[in-house]
């Protein structure tokens, strides 16, 4: 025999034992178990009956199976529908190399535990040229359970016209976890849903999460049902993809009814004076009102002084009374009475405007002499901490000269100290005619928000009679608020982008009266935004005392570098609680990121392949057996 023949029938014989091998091996294995079929995949939990399961095998036989029956041998937790522990499936025709799969229909027991399953199923098959071929294969089969979803609310009553907070928490009643779960809320006809959607991450089972959604509800709405539709899609248990449907059911409420009343504490007016009159409106119902207004339009013989008519009281909380003052001068009548008519208009909860009519009745005091004097002060209001020049202007009012006439003044309260003139003296005072009187006061930074000016008139009519009168002139005291900045400093002073800073600023009131309710709120451009609170609050600032505040701001990622100007608002009140806003740049410098790039290498791998073994020992004996023919022939 040549020594080429003897060399290959070694190969032949090393090489044959790991093809055979591997060829009978396995004439099947096992590829995935799922619940349902293919096309449509179930859930499945403890205590479902008859559920499908769907076992997908593939075939490496050398010859056509014409006839699959398999055994899957059960464990305690699974029984088919007839309560059996082996249930069997069966398949026909299965080609070489081919996938087929096994439906079996299984009862799970309740006391079965979620986990990985993996169980015996026995295959006996026959084909063309082999009989009762029997082989077992272990399959995996995943118990996750059940996703039971459900929508509740406690906010059973929405109010019509606002914006209601509603809180919704799903709870999943079922034994399976769902991820992923995204839910939809899809509003009906006059409502207006904010962040209508929602992502849960993930939702145990027997668990629950709440979130939080703004519903704005018509008026049109109240005192009727309306429902929220929530939609959209989870993974179950076996990451399928599941859709779902509920509505949750609301009844908006009625339209609370505005209780109000006007009132005026003066009974009686005087003929032919200037009265003054508190008029007190007091909201006694259970809604606020906003932008309360009130038109005066006074009827004969009542003139409206020193007003157009208009009075604006602004918000109306609940239980709060707000005052305000009318002059009214009556000109001589023999009326004994006389209306004021009041055109009230304001925003009720639900952002309607509202209008009504009210009257107040007032007594004429028809014993009452009316004066031949009237009197103008001009300002009605006193500058805190300086001197004032005040202007008052004496007129006759009548078509007789009044003669001798003087008038002495003081304030009726300590704080405000009149200083000239002391007395102010006129021989006549012709009819028609306007006498001016210059004036000044000191009006000191700690006084109260309105005092009396007190006018004592002494003087004689042309018959010689003397008349002596006592005017009270309401007079406000308004203080002086100069805010100032002092310093400012950024940290970082050249943030980038991405990163948060703060900015610290001291400002200081440099008036003569304390800032009241002082509020900072930065006015931030596209790109930056707050990082904490949205504004801070300061507080009242006393004359001379620095306030310093900080505010932390982030620049986004998406934010230009370059210089940007930020706007500060301050607000803040006055001693007669009128609003004032001043307005500060911050001037923020954003510099460009450093950005360092890392190469990551990848190694690759070299690994034996199936047939290096085999390869390697047959490459070894042909040099054995190269050497060992070589010996024999030179013996």
């Amino acid at each position: 025999m040549k020594k080429e023949n003897i060399l290959l029938i070694i190969l032949l014989l090393i090489n044959i034992p790991y093809i055979r091998t591997d060829a009978q091996q396995s004439h099947f294995s096992f590829i995935g178990a799922l619940w349902g079929t293919s096309l449509n995949p179930i859930e499945a939990g403890p205590s479902d009956f008859n559920v499908p399961l769907t076992i997908t095998i593939q075939y490496f036989g050398y010859y056509v199976a014409n006839s699959i029956h398999a055994k899957l041998i059960v464990s305690n937790e699974f029984s088919n529908a007839i309560d059996e522990n082996e249930p069997e499936a069966v398949a026909v025709n299965i080609a070489p190399n081919s996938l087929f799969t096994l439906t079996y229909y299984l009862n799970i027991s309740p006391n079965a535990s979620l986990g990985k399953y993996i169980l015996p199923l026995r295959i006996m098959w026959n084909t063309t040229w082999e009989y009762n071929m029997v082989e077992e294969v272990n399959v995996t089969v995943n118990l996750n359970g059940k996703v039971k979803l459900d929508f509740q609310t406690a906010n059973l009553y929405l109010d019509p016209g606002q914006l209601n907070d509603v809180t919704i928490t799903v709870k999943n009643y079922g034994s399976g976890e769902a991820k992923n779960l995204n839910v939809n809320v899809v509003n009906p006809a006059q409502t207006v849903v904010l962040e209508s959607s929602k992502t849960v991450d993930k939702l145990e089972p027997n668990s629950e999460i709440s979130f939080s959604i703004k519903v704005f509800v018509a008026a049109s709405l109240a005192n009727q049902p309306i429902s929220l539709a929530l939609t959209g899609n989870y993974r179950d248990a076996y990451s399928n993809l599941k859709s779902f449907s509920q509505s949750i059911g609301f009844i908006v409420k009625p339209i609370k009814a505005t209780e109000f009343r006007i009132t005026a504490k003066e009974t009686y007016l005087k003929i032919g004076e200037v009265n003054t009159v508190k008029i007190l409106v007091e909201n006694f119902g259970s809604v606020t009102l906003n932008n309360f207004t009130i038109g005066v339009t006074p009827s004969p013989p009542l003139n409206l002084i020193e007003s157009d008519g208009k009075i604006f009281l602004g918000t109306l909380k609940v239980n709060e009374k707000v005052d305000t003052s009318l002059k009214l001068y009556v000109t001589p009548t023999s009326q004994t009475t006389s209306t004021l008519a009041l055109a009230i208009t304001y925003y009720d909860t639900t952002g309607n405007l509202k209008s009504e009519s009210r009257y107040l009745t007032f007594l004429l005091n028809t014993t009452t002499k009316t004066s031949p004097i009237s009197i103008k002060v001009n300002p009605t209001t006193l500058v805190a901490g300086k001197i004032n020049d005040i202007e008052i202007t004496i007129t006759n009012e009548k078509t007789t000269t009044l003669k001798d006439v003087s008038a002495t003044f003081a304030f009726t309260t300590s704080q405000i100290t009149w200083l000239t003139p002391d007395i102010f003296q006129a021989e006549k005072i012709l009819p028609g005619e306007n006498l001016v009187i210059r004036a000044r006061a000191y009006n000191p930074p700690t006084a109260i928000t309105s005092t009396i000016l007190q006018v004592i008139l002494k003087y004689y009519d042309e018959s010689g009679t003397f008349y002596q009168e006592s005017r009270n002139i309401g007079i406000l005291s308004q203080g002086i608020i100069e805010l100032k900045i002092v310093d400012i400093a950024t940290l970082p002073e050249q943030p980038v982008p991405g990163q948060i800073f703060s900015a610290t600023i001291t400002i200081t009131n440099v008036g003569t009266i304390a800032a009241s309710s002082v509020t900072v709120a930065p006015k931030l451009p596209e790109g930056f935004r707050m990082f904490g609170s949205k504004s801070v609050f300061i507080g009242d600032m006393q004359v001379n005392t620095p306030a310093t505040f900080t505010l932390s701001i982030q620049a986004l990622n998406t934010t230009k570098p370059q210089t940007y100007q930020i706007p500060i608002i301050i607000t803040y009140y006055d001693n007669l609680r009128n609003q004032h806003n001043m307005t500060l740049n911050l001037t923020i410098n954003i510099q460009e990121k450093n950005i360092t790039q890392t190469v990551t290498s990848k190694s690759s791998s070299t690994y034996l392949t199936y047939w290096t073994l085999p390869a390697i020992l047959g490459v070894v004996l042909f040099v054995i057996g190269y050497i060992i023919g070589k010996r024999v022939k030179h013996k």
